[in-house]
């Protein structure tokens, strides 16, 4: 025998069914009556990409910069709700379809989907809420989840250290940030100790500080290189333009074009709620190298523009950081290898520098 309710039972009240128990001429034996409470079971379940590893639901805030994969969905499973029209309320995030916190949801066979993102970047974990509801009001099922969101900020003073809490620090030793020759930069990589290339350009560190501050998710930052110019000023020769380019495409989210390796990120925003990214964009130093059978004296000219985000996982979880790098030198090695010291061309500004922002694409 199967019955299905089709109202849920208030609180303390249940129901009933009775069934008799026929001879077979059809005269009654007995009448049994059996009481029960008409239940129902609702539940959200997210996309995939918003379950971090250890289980918990996080919901990332809405960029104000152009964003491919960003929002979340929320799927209603329901057993016992009739088909039809129900409300969703969310406190820390909004509704795709309207923008609003309030949103209608229509169940089909007890299932229906909502496009959420969020609003306020959670304070702690799992102090965002969303809820199940009547349309007259009254709270179905609720769910916690966080609200993701990452604030990037630059540090590429002259002669700066690396962060204290940033995991790299031990592998630059005395490099430090801001136009710099970066030589002998190890790094360990699964119990081997090993060297990065020697470098000379600017160094810059990028602190990513993660909300909530009790995040224990990695959140790697990332970026595109959206500008580059190279020019090549040999002696005796007027200006070589290599390479100038604008507009770069960025990356298809969330991969992009100029990644950086592992041994350069502090993924972890354990335990200060921050994750760093370092950078440092120039000319690679050494034999066997690009620009090695330059002659001595050459001048390169480089000028490079990025867009630095987060992302967790899949999903972009910040807005874009625009930052330059400005980087001139004079190559001082013979034919072979490719050794430089920065160069200032006079009646020029700022021949080496990085900031905030973009630079022009060009020898200027």
């Amino acid at each position: 025998l199967r019955v299905e309710g089709v109202a849920t039972n208030a609180a303390n009240e249940t129901s009933h069914i009775s069934y008799a128990v026929l001879d077979k001429d059809g005269e009654t034996i007995t009448t049994i009556t059996r009481k029960f409470v008409v239940t129902q079971s609702v539940s959200f379940v997210f996309d995939p990409g918003s379950v971090a590893a250890d289980g918990a639901v996080v919901v990332v805030k809405r960029s104000t910069d152009p964003v491919r994969i960003n929002n979340s969905t929320a799927t209603v499973h329901a057993s016992g709700l009739a088909n039809g029209t129900y409300r969703l309320v969310a406190d820390g995030a909004r509704f795709h379809q309207n923008d609003q916190t309030i949103s209608t949801i229509e169940l089909d066979g007890g299932v229906g989907d909502a496009g959420i993102y969020g609003d306020i970047p959670s304070y702690t974990m799992d102090d965002a809420t969303l809820s199940l509801q009547t349309v007259g009001g009254t709270t179905l099922c609720s769910t916690n989840f966080t609200v993701l969101w990452v604030d990037i900020s630059m540090r590429c003073g002259q002669g700066d250290a690396l962060s204290p809490d940033n995991n790299l620090a031990a592998n630059f030793g005395s490099n430090l940030l801001g136009c710099n020759k970066q030589t002998n930069v190890t790094f360990l990589d699964n119990g081997q100790i090993r060297q990065l290339a020697d470098m000379i350009g600017n160094a810059a560190e990028f602190a990513g500080r993660v909300m909530p501050s009790d995040f224990q998710q990695n959140v790697k930052l990332v970026r595109d290189c959206v500008g580059e110019y190279e020019g090549y000023l040999v002696p005796g020769y007027s200006l070589y333009e290599r390479k100038c380019e604008t507009a770069i495409p960025r990356g298809q989210e969330p991969n992009v074009n100029d990644p950086s390796p592992d041994c350069v990120r502090d993924d972890d925003p354990r335990p200060m709620g921050v994750v760093y990214d370092v950078d440092t964009p120039g000319l690679q130093m050494g034999y066997g190298v690009a620009g090695g059978m330059n002659p001595t004296g050459t001048i390169i000219i480089k000028r490079l523009n990025f867009l630095q985000f987060a992302i967790f996982g899949r999903k972009r979880c910040s807005n874009d950081f625009s930052w330059y790098s400005r980087t001139t030198v004079i190559k001082t090695s013979s034919p072979g290898s490719a050794y430089y010291d920065f160069h200032n061309r006079p009646g020029t500004m700022f021949d080496n520098s990085l900031g905030t922002g973009l630079t022009t694409i060009s020898a200027d």
